[in-house]
């Protein structure tokens, strides 16, 4: 079994925090801890268990321990806590089981190859009692049901209430590039006359351009622009100030407010951009890079 270790710090070579992971022939992680200062065992770790597939059949939830993975301090009688998944033919999640017992599951119906998939999530069960904490009646689980297209993308969500009928639906509709233009929750079913509408356009790149929301005035929109080669001239009484900036090619949309005496503290964060300033006061120029 291969190990790494790996030191993290806040402060330049300060406080330095051990974590180590294990990995197994494959290459997986088997188990990883790291310092838990000020704790009887000293350590925080969990570890996780394969199928024949390779896929993570169970996993406990971060527990204290000590130099021997044994737990210590606060779950020291109780030990690992472990959570499962359990997988169909396809590789996906069937069923999820909590530590306490209880699950959530998961069933697929239709061809996902083919389009008309459906996906049906059941919740944990809803135990209810009285105000003593006896009589225990099961109200059920809560369930939702994906549909996916032909093409994979999960178009509509029901929300059901307990007796089977449906209390909401969100359905989407997308463009030729699998952006979602229109998202419409109805109150009910999807052939409910009451609903709203959330509206989304893009630019050439694919980025959001425009978005208008039920909160929002009708004809009114959240617009998103991008700069890539600006100029920007900020002028104030006494002082002239010209910034260029070059800026390369980001995702992260940005927006600019300029007036007399206006400066800025933050122009294009966490980009690369290169800045030549030039003042000019009293007819002497200064000029710095």
């Amino acid at each position: 079994m291969a190990e790494s270790k790996v030191f993290t710090t806040i402060t330049a070579r300060a406080d330095e925090v051990l974590t180590e992971s294990y990995t197994d022939g494959a290459g997986r992680v088997r188990r990883s801890r790291s310092e838990l200062p000020n704790s009887a065992g000293g350590w925080t770790g969990s570890l996780v268990e394969y199928d024949i597939l390779g896929q993570a059949k169970r996993s406990t939830v971060p527990t204290e321990i000590d130099s021997n993975w044994t737990p210590s301090g606060d779950d020291l009688t109780r030990g690992f806590l472990w959570q499962a998944s359990e997988y169909d033919w396809k590789g996906r999640v069937t069923k999820q089981t909590n530590t306490d017992g209880t699950f959530k599951s998961i069933s697929y119906d239709g061809c996902g190859c083919a389009g008309g998939q459906v996906t049906t999530v059941q919740g944990e069960e809803i135990i209810e009692k009285d105000w003593q904490g006896n009589n225990p009646i099961s109200l059920g689980r809560r369930t939702q049901k994906i549909y996916a297209d032909i093409l994979g993308r999960s178009y509509k969500t029901e929300v059901m209430n307990w007796n089977g009928t449906v209390y909401s639906t969100v359905k989407s509709t997308f463009n030729g590039r699998d952006r979602a233009t229109l998202v419409r929750q109805y109150a009910g079913a999807d052939t409910s006359s009451t609903y709203q509408d959330v509206t989304m356009s893009y630019d050439g790149h694919g980025r959001a351009k425009t978005q208008h929301r039920p909160e929002q005035n009708a004809g009114t929109a959240t617009t998103y622009n991008y700069y890539f080669f600006v100029d920007f001239v900020f002028v104030s009484t006494f002082t002239l100030w010209i910034l260029k900036i070059t800026r390369t090619v980001s995702e992260r949309p940005s927006r600019f407010a300029g007036t007399n005496g206006a400066k800025s503290g933050s122009l294009f964060r966490a980009c690369s951009s290169s800045l030549t300033a030039r003042r000019s006061l009293e007819g002497s120029t200064t000029s710095a890079i």
